[in-house]
């Protein structure tokens, strides 16, 4: 699970709590991918103007990401080097995840000429594909619209569709709902639906990606890290992600973090069941990482209190939870795809959770490239001056160090109940229940008690959060599809009056920012 910036709610908080190949399956056509304009790029939706485009790639700022290359050893960059390449690779996967026309669609833009093409172009490359992440998917180019499965799926198939044929087969459920399997119609029989493993659907790619991180363990001086690398690359080939997720957790000692493989399932809209390939490749910050350590003694006991009923709490399964404080060097594909990630918490296998716990991993370069570029602009727009006079970085990294240990607590592996509505349900029990917890730790002295300097009703805000904390933890603990979508419908379709009228005051500031990494 990630963290991303949704900016005005971030400034709030941050105020308030401180094989084979495949044979070829034909696919239903998608509507023409020309239209007659005249001058203007002819995939340019007909209802966006080049200036539009080009006002839609200025909302994310540009920011060089930095990182303290002059600690590492000659071995380690040669290792960083082989991460990026592969990571490359695992791009390449993941744009006909999105959608299996996607690399075609980029070249064809890429070939046309007039107003508009270079800033579709870029546009493209940010939203990782021709549907605006930041407006409902809403198509820029003549493409048609997003289909919700992506391309995991057929791309006629339909929710109904699929749940019927699995009720049907019910022997064939675990690969046809599993997180690495590509969903393809039988070439003689339409109505019959097969599960390919990653491992075929993406073998050319995959092959090569494993063949960089054999060679960066070859490089590699530090064990576990080389151990991590030769696992996963075997996994890329047999489509068993459990022994590397595992020997991820181990890595010790090493300045490089890489995070890499199919993990999200954000993409899959459909049932939120197929894992997206991508890579985080970091260098670590010792120091910056130990001070934090001493949150783990405090796990067992943030999952004791949590705002649920005890019978559904579990303070026996393992609280390692290792924190790692990152720069990012480099990223690709779910990773980097609109709004960028600040930090996350995997796996998300819930047979290594119980055995291993999750590791947190914080990009603190991202992170603060973020509070710079948005964060004090929007603080500066929405907040009073004696407020905005008291905000600094740190309180915001604490805030979302707890969105990400808050995803190691409460219910686990509940995606396959709630399915499409799981993700919203996680990010949101994320950000209520690590504000819980931050009351829970300020007790024991850990953080400060900041309550004075916030310009708000604290005693109201720390009970309306504890009882939304309390109905999405309690959702999750029983699998209530239904209660799942009623909460959805309640408090994420509709925009207070207040809210509106303070974002229409940022229109200067930027959405996010457009990722330049440092150069090698």
């Amino acid at each position: 699970m990630k963290s991303i910036t949704r900016s005005l709610l971030l400034a709030a908080t941050l105020a308030a709590c401180a094989p084979p190949p495949q044979v070829p399956v034909p696919e239903p056509q998608t509507p023409p991918i020309f239209t007659p304009h005249s001058g203007v790029v002819p995939m340019l939706n007909d209802s966006i103007t080049p200036d539009q485009m080009a006002q839609r790639v200025a909302q994310f700022a540009p920011a060089t990401l930095s990182y303290n290359a002059a600690i590492l050893a000659p071995w380690e960059k040669q290792v960083l080097e082989k991460l990026v390449q592969a990571s490359d690779v695992l791009n390449e996967i993941y744009r006909v995840q999105v959608h299996p026309r996607l690399p075609a669609w980029r070249a064809q833009l890429a070939a046309q000429e007039g107003a508009g093409k270079q800033a579709a172009l870029e546009y493209f490359d940010i939203m990782a594909g021709p549907w605006d992440r930041l407006r409902d998917n809403q198509p820029f180019l003549e493409v048609g619209p997003m289909p919700p499965g992506g391309g995991f799926y057929p791309l006629d198939l339909s929710k109904q569709e699929f749940e019927s044929y699995v009720a049907a087969h019910p022997a064939e459920k675990a690969a046809l709902a599993g997180y690495f399997t590509v969903i393809k119609r039988d070439v003689t029989d339409r109505n019959k639906l097969t599960a390919i493993p990653y491992s075929q659907a993406y073998r050319p790619q995959l092959e090569r990606a494993a063949i960089l991180l054999r060679e960066a363990a070859a490089l590699s001086q530090n064990p576990s890290l080389a151990d991590f690398l030769r696992k996963r690359a075997d996994a890329f080939l047999s489509n068993a992600y459990y022994a590397s997720d595992v020997a991820w957790m181990d890595i010790t000692g090493s300045r490089i973090e890489p995070t890499i493989g199919p993990y999200e399932v954000y993409d899959d809209v459909l049932f939120g069941y197929k894992a997206a390939f991508e890579s985080f490749i970091t260098v670590a910050d010792p120091a910056a990482s130990a001070q934090l350590e001493g949150l783990k003694s405090h796990m067992r006991e943030l999952e004791a209190r949590l705002p649920m009923d005890d019978k559904y709490k579990n303070t026996n399964r393992s609280f390692q939870s290792p924190i790692r404080v990152v720069d990012l060097v480099y990223n690709s594909g779910e990773a980097r795809n609109g709004i960028q990630t600040i930090a996350f918490n995997l796996p998300n296998d819930e047979r290594v959770i119980a055995e291993k716990g999750s590791k947190k991993v914080m990009l603190r370069n991202v992170m603060q490239a973020k509070f710079d570029k948005i964060l004090l602009p929007i603080a500066a727009v929405v907040l009073p001056a004696e407020t905005t006079s008291q905000i600094a970085f740190q309180p915001w990294f604490s805030n979302v160090l707890m969105h990400e240990l808050a995803h190691g607590l409460g219910p686990q592996g509940v995606n396959k109940t709630l399915k499409e509505r799981h993700s919203a349900l996680e990010e949101a029990k994320a950000d209520v229940t690590g504000l819980h917890n931050i009351g829970v730790l300020a007790e024991r002295g850990v953080y400060d008690d900041g309550s004075a300097k916030f310009s708000v009703d604290y005693d109201a805000y720390v009970k309306a959060n504890r009882e939304l904390a309390t109905e999405i933890l309690t959702i999750q603990a029983t699998g209530d599809y239904d209660r799942a979508g009623r909460l959805i419908e309640k408090y994420g379709r509709t925009v207070p009056a207040a809210l509106q009228q303070a974002i229409a005051g940022l229109s200067g500031v930027a959405v996010d920012i457009n990722p330049v990494f440092q150069r090698r």
